[in-house]
């Protein structure tokens, strides 16, 4: 009988021994779960966040800067003084009988000088700064046209020859101005590539080389002239085409602007 009794009560307590440590594991498995909850996010890495400094980082890397040892001022050519004088504000009447203006691109920044053969003076200036990279020269030309605004990038003469709203061509002996087409007439030239003495004529498409720099622009009126307003004249140097936005529109540092107005 005592020997039955003893193991009865052996049994409870290996049942009690048993039951406490499943208590004891499940508050454990409980504690650790809510310790687990209680992890801030901040100490969790984000795979999210180290993509995007990863990628801007590799942005700024393969950004370049833009090395532009050549900023321009345009200037208002006239022949016959000889003088140069900077360009900001053209008033002046427009006639298609008449040029506007020759802008010349120098790196100069005087408001006036003199010179004595012209083809000179450009090459004076632009061999000025000694550097291994091919700058080029590029123009913009924007107006306002029945509500639109049209804005016109001339890097090279086919993108004259080719605008609808430029005119290129020859003007007639006769007089006869009605054949005219365009909103504004509009030649450019490389002085760097004339010698004194030659005959100086504006470069075509056909005349075009790789070395050809566009060191001037003239403009001249149209019979339809009178239908644009807000007339704009930008000059830059460049050197790479990180100098321009998707749509071919400068965003380099050196332009230099002129307001045009039918004075």
């Amino acid at each position: 009988m005592r020997e039955r009794k003893k193991k009865v009560i052996r049994n409870r307590i290996i049942a009690f021994v048993i039951l406490a440590a499943a208590i004891i594991a499940v508050i454990i498995i409980l504690v650790k779960c809510r310790a687990e909850e209680d992890v801030p996010e901040t100490t969790k890495p984000s795979t999210e966040s180290i993509s995007t400094e990863e990628s801007t980082e590799e942005e700024t890397e393969s950004a370049v800067d833009i090395v532009n040892e050549k900023p321009i001022t345009l200037y208002i050519l006239k022949s016959s003084e000889k003088t140069c004088t900077k360009a900001s504000v053209l008033s002046d009447a427009w006639t298609p009988t008449a040029d506007l203006a020759t802008f010349a691109a120098f790196l100069n920044d005087e408001e006036q000088f003199t010179y004595t053969t012209w083809v000179t003076a450009v090459k004076d200036s632009w061999n000025s700064v000694s550097t291994d990279i091919a700058y080029k020269i590029g123009y913009e030309l924007s107006f306002d046209l029945n509500g639109e605004h049209i804005l016109i990038t001339i890097l090279e003469p086919d993108d004259i020859e080719n605008c609808e709203y430029l005119y290129n061509g020859d003007y007639p002996a006769n007089g006869d101005y009605s054949a005219i087409t365009g909103y504004m007439g509009v030649w450019v030239y490389d002085d760097m590539a004339h010698e004194v003495g030659e005959w100086y004529s504006h470069v075509t498409s056909a005349t075009k080389t790789d070395s050809t720099v566009l060191t001037a622009i003239k403009l001249r009126p149209t019979p339809l002239s009178s239908e644009i307003s807000n007339l704009v004249l930008r000059g830059f140097s460049y050197s790479s085409e990180e100098e321009f936005d998707e749509d071919g529109h400068y965003i380099g540092n050196y332009a230099y602007t002129v307001t045009i107005t039918n004075g």
